[in-house]
Parts: structure tokens; C-alpha cells; sequence
């Protein structure tokens, strides 16, 4: 005997609450599960009116033939919050699933009192360092590429803001105006944390895996950015 249940529905809030409701007899990802709240439907609605894709439901845009450079996970946007928004890139590289897992973290990083175009503007902004990072003009190695990409993104905030921001709603005053860095800037930006990470390393005698998903080696970037921006007036 098989117990058969269909539920017929064109509602897709209907649809994700019957999911959510249902499906506890197989593996689901927190990111799956998550996929079902309200913030998240609204982020997806508002990238569609800006010609993006925010893959709620994995793959779903993917499967859909859309340019995947346009499509945005959950996992992606919630890492690049947290590294943006929080200035806690260390959790993004290190601790990236916990942000959907606690429900104390994620409501920092996905809240409905948090304006929509600050996702966006997260997402295409750590698109481009994601691309910088790997590209020939980065010179990073695969360490490098791996560990600070979170971090670059961090320090890009804090130039644009003149200080590190430590609420994503804070982040309104750069994704209104779509602030940004010149490619020449960001590639200057890297450099000179590249610089600083080697010098970290060899102070602490660690390498940068382990530094990189530690609160202290963001604090001492922070603390290495605000000596290089002191007496300076930041321009974009």
C-alpha cells in the first residue's frame, strides 16, 4: 500500500507552504527549506524586474536556459551579505552553511526591514570580485583565490563608506547611488591586501585558510584599512 497525495495549486505561496509543511522524510537543504519563507520570494520577484535570477529553488532558472552569470543563489547572496553588511567575511569563507541553519543569523542577513536593492547590489558586486579575483590582473594565487574573496568585498564597503558597516541596512546609502570602485581601484584594494595577509601570516605563523575564516584576521584588516584611509578623502 502507498499513500498518494496530490495538491493541486496555482498559488506559489500555497505551493512553498505545502513543501515546507511536507517534506520531512528525505534530505532537504537548509537552503531548500529556507526557499520557502516570504523575504526570500520578494528577493526573487525584485531580481526579475532588474533582469536577474535569484534560484530560490535550485537550478530552477538554470533548467530555465537564463544566463547563468545573471543567476544568484541563496548560499551566494547570504555569504556576501554577511562579508558586506556585517563585515564578518571570516564567517562567510568559514562558516557559510550556519547562516541558514541559525535562525538568529539568518534574520541579520535576510529581514524583510532591509531594502531589496541592497540584495542586488550585494550580489553583483561580489559577482565582479568574484571575477576580478581569478582573473590575470588579480596575479592571486590559488590560496588567494580561494580565501579572499569575502574579505575584498569587505574592504570595497569599507572604502566606499569611509568605515566598516555592520548592518546590511547600512549599506542603503552604496546601493542606492550603486556605488563602486574603478577596476584600477579594486586591483590597488587587493594588492594591498595581499600585502597584509602575507604579513599576517608570517606574524601569527599560521596559513591562510585558517586565518581567513577567523574574526581576528578581520579585525586586523579593518584596523590595516582605516591606518591607509586616515587624513584621505575616498572618492569612487
Amino acid at each position: 500500500m502507498l499513500l498518494v497525495r496530490i495538491i493541486v495549486t496555482g498559488d506559489a505561496a500555497t505551493r512553498d507552504q505545502v513543501i515546507r509543511a511536507t517534506n520531512r522524510q528525505t534530505a532537504v537543504t537548509d537552503a531548500s527549506l529556507r526557499a520557502t519563507d516570504d523575504v526570500q520570494r520578494q528577493i526573487e520577484n525584485y531580481f526579475l524586474t532588474k533582469g536577474w535570477y535569484y534560484d530560490r529553488r535550485k537550478n530552477f532558472y538554470k533548467n530555465d536556459g537564463k544566463d547563468v552569470s545573471r543567476i544568484i543563489g541563496i548560499p551566494f547572496l547570504g555569504a556576501a551579505v554577511t562579508a558586506m553588511g556585517l563585515a564578518r567575511p571570516d564567517q562567510s569563507r568559514g562558516k557559510p552553511s550556519s547562516l541558514l541553519k541559525n535562525d538568529e543569523d539568518y534574520k541579520q542577513v535576510f529581514n524583510p526591514s532591509i531594502d531589496l536593492e541592497i540584495y542586488l547590489w550585494a550580489a553583483k558586486l561580489q559577482r565582479r570580485v568574484d571575477g576580478f579575483i581569478v582573473s590575470d590582473a588579480a596575479n592571486a594565487t590559488i590560496a588567494e583565490r580561494s580565501n579572499l574573496k569575502f574579505h575584498l568585498s569587505m574592504l570595497i564597503v569599507d572604502r566606499l563608506n569611509g568605515g566598516p558597516v555592520k548592518r546590511p541596512r547600512q549599506l542603503r546609502e552604496l546601493a542606492s547611488p550603486d556605488a563602486s570602485l574603478t577596476d584600477e581601484k579594486i586591483d590597488a584594494l587587493f594588492t594591498k591586501l595581499k600585502r597584509w595577509s602575507a604579513e599576517y601570516l608570517e606574524t601569527e605563523g599560521i596559513i591562510l585558510e585558517r586565518a581567513a575564516k577567523t574574526q581576528r584576521f578581520t579585525e586586523y584588516l579593518l584596523r590595516r584599512a582605516a591606518e591607509e584611509r586616515s587624513g584621505l578623502k575616498i572618492t569612487s
